[in-house]
């Protein structure tokens, strides 16, 4: 099976599936944490899902690039 480049949030490739998906969770575990919203995927940047929906099939998601998601997580972590 041939291993394929990932992309990581600092730019950098890897062929470590383990390394890719820690470098992701770096990023978006602490505001999952923070707000409960569910990260639905990653690559340029995260996607979340909010859970701040309209309706009983719609669902809210927000996007955010990897420098928001470090400096939402480090404003939230220094007013704590």
């Amino acid at each position: 099976m041939k291993k394929i480049d990932r992309r990581l949030p600092d730019g950098s490739y890897t062929k470590s599936t383990k390394k890719f998906i820690s470098e992701w969770e770096s990023i978006y575990k602490p505001l999952e944490n923070i707000f409960g919203w569910t990260a639905v995927s990653f690559g340029n940047g995260v996607s979340f899902e909010t859970g701040m929906h309209r309706g009983p099939n719609n669902s809210a998601f927000l996007t955010l690039t990897v420098d928001e998601c470090k400096l939402i997580a480090s404003k939230c972590k220094n007013e704590e």
